[in-house]
Protein backbone atom coordinates (compact mmCIF):
# COMPACT_ATOMS: atom_id res chain seq x y z
CA UNK A 1 0.00 0.00 0.00
CA UNK A 2 1.46 3.31 -0.27
CA UNK A 3 1.03 4.04 2.95
CA UNK A 4 3.90 1.51 3.84
CA UNK A 5 6.09 2.29 0.96
CA UNK A 6 5.61 6.33 2.78
CA UNK A 7 6.70 4.31 5.76
CA UNK A 8 9.81 3.05 4.28
CA UNK A 9 10.99 6.56 2.11
CA UNK A 10 10.49 8.47 5.60
CA UNK A 11 12.62 5.67 7.83
CA UNK A 12 15.31 5.71 4.60
CA UNK A 13 15.43 9.25 5.32
CA UNK A 14 15.61 9.31 9.19
CA UNK A 15 18.41 5.75 8.70
CA UNK A 16 20.19 8.94 6.28
CA UNK A 17 19.89 11.92 8.82
CA UNK A 18 21.20 9.55 11.94
CA UNK A 19 24.25 8.10 9.70
CA UNK A 20 25.23 11.53 8.79
CA UNK A 21 25.49 12.54 12.38
CA UNK A 22 26.93 9.13 14.02
CA UNK A 23 29.81 9.45 11.30
CA UNK A 24 30.22 13.10 12.87
CA UNK A 25 30.88 11.37 15.77
CA UNK A 26 27.59 13.19 16.82
CA UNK A 27 26.51 11.37 20.06
CA UNK A 28 22.52 12.13 20.18
CA UNK A 29 22.51 10.66 16.75
CA UNK A 30 24.27 7.75 18.20
CA UNK A 31 21.91 7.56 20.71
CA UNK A 32 18.85 7.79 18.58
CA UNK A 33 20.36 5.19 16.80
CA UNK A 34 21.31 3.21 19.17
CA UNK A 35 17.77 3.08 20.22
CA UNK A 36 16.26 2.35 17.58
CA UNK A 37 18.11 -0.80 16.13
CA UNK A 38 19.42 -1.93 19.86
CA UNK A 39 16.35 -4.40 20.41
CA UNK A 40 16.67 -5.89 16.88
CA UNK A 41 20.49 -6.44 17.07
CA UNK A 42 20.10 -7.84 20.42
CA UNK A 43 17.91 -10.46 19.21
CA UNK A 44 19.55 -11.68 16.50
CA UNK A 45 22.86 -11.84 18.77
CA UNK A 46 20.59 -13.91 21.07
CA UNK A 47 19.66 -15.88 18.86
CA UNK A 48 22.78 -17.06 17.72
CA UNK A 49 24.28 -17.21 20.90
CA UNK A 50 24.86 -19.77 23.83
CA UNK A 51 24.05 -17.80 26.93
CA UNK A 52 22.96 -14.28 27.47
CA UNK A 53 26.65 -12.99 28.50
CA UNK A 54 27.65 -13.96 24.83
CA UNK A 55 24.66 -12.46 23.21
CA UNK A 56 25.66 -9.40 25.44
CA UNK A 57 29.18 -9.19 24.11
CA UNK A 58 28.75 -9.29 20.85
CA UNK A 59 26.01 -6.97 21.11
CA UNK A 60 28.33 -4.11 22.16
CA UNK A 61 31.08 -5.82 19.89
CA UNK A 62 28.95 -5.38 16.69
CA UNK A 63 27.21 -1.91 18.04
CA UNK A 64 30.67 -0.44 18.06
CA UNK A 65 32.10 -1.82 14.74
CA UNK A 66 28.81 -0.49 13.75
CA UNK A 67 29.65 3.12 14.77
CA UNK A 68 33.19 2.38 13.02
CA UNK A 69 32.43 1.87 10.25
CA UNK A 70 29.31 3.97 9.94
CA UNK A 71 30.22 5.67 6.02
CA UNK A 72 30.20 2.26 4.95
CA UNK A 73 26.22 1.96 5.62
CA UNK A 74 25.40 4.57 3.12
CA UNK A 75 24.74 3.30 -0.15
CA UNK A 76 22.92 0.48 0.95
CA UNK A 77 20.16 -0.12 3.46
CA UNK A 78 21.00 0.40 7.14
CA UNK A 79 19.04 -2.71 8.46
CA UNK A 80 20.50 -5.46 6.09
CA UNK A 81 23.93 -4.26 7.28
CA UNK A 82 23.14 -3.79 10.52
CA UNK A 83 22.01 -7.54 10.51
CA UNK A 84 25.29 -8.65 8.35
CA UNK A 85 27.69 -6.87 10.77
CA UNK A 86 25.35 -8.22 13.64
CA UNK A 87 25.56 -11.89 12.03
CA UNK A 88 29.41 -11.60 11.11
CA UNK A 89 30.77 -10.93 14.11
CA UNK A 90 28.82 -13.76 15.29
CA UNK A 91 30.31 -16.03 13.23
CA UNK A 92 34.03 -14.46 13.82
CA UNK A 93 33.45 -15.32 17.61
CA UNK A 94 32.57 -18.68 17.16
CA UNK A 95 35.54 -19.46 15.06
Amino acid sequence: SSTFIKQQILRTEMDDILIRGCSEWDRASQNQLYALYAPKMFAVCFKYSSNREDAEDTFHEGFMKVFEHIKDFKKRRFTRGLDKTDNGEHRHRKV
